[in-house]
């Protein structure tokens, strides 16, 4: 059994990108709850329920993100989940962010690896 200092740079990068591609579907479920919630608040009929599993999609997919080692995704996903505590279904201002940070963190993630 070979020890963590015998692994190389380039077979710990092909790991992650294994695992990585395991998790992608997880993280891409994820997103759809981000645009399901998001399409209801745009309708201006974002329940809190919704609400709630947005901001608990948003959450993990910020906790992902940073261990696969996509730090802008994981920002993005923090803003998401802000975006989604604050009152987006009146706010057009905010729901246009939110929906921008959302475009661009799917792009990422599809994009990723």
């Amino acid at each position: 059994m070979r020890t963590p200092e015998q692994i190389t740079d380039q077979e710990l990068a092909t790991e992650i990108a294994r695992i990585w591609e395991a998790a992608r579907p997880g993280a891409q479920s994820r997103v759809k709850i981000l645009e399901e919630a998001l399409v209801s608040a745009l309708r201006g009929r974002l329940e809190a329920h919704q609400r709630d599993q947005a901001i608990v999609a948003a959450q993990q997919l910020a906790g992902s993100l940073r261990v696969f080692g996509f730090p802008e995704g994981s920002s993005l996903a923090k803003k998401l989940e802000s975006g989604f505590q604050k009152d987006l279904e009146h706010d057009g201002r905010q729901v246009r962010e939110t929906a921008r940070d959302l475009v661009a963190l799917i792009g990422m993630i599809n994009n990723a690896c």
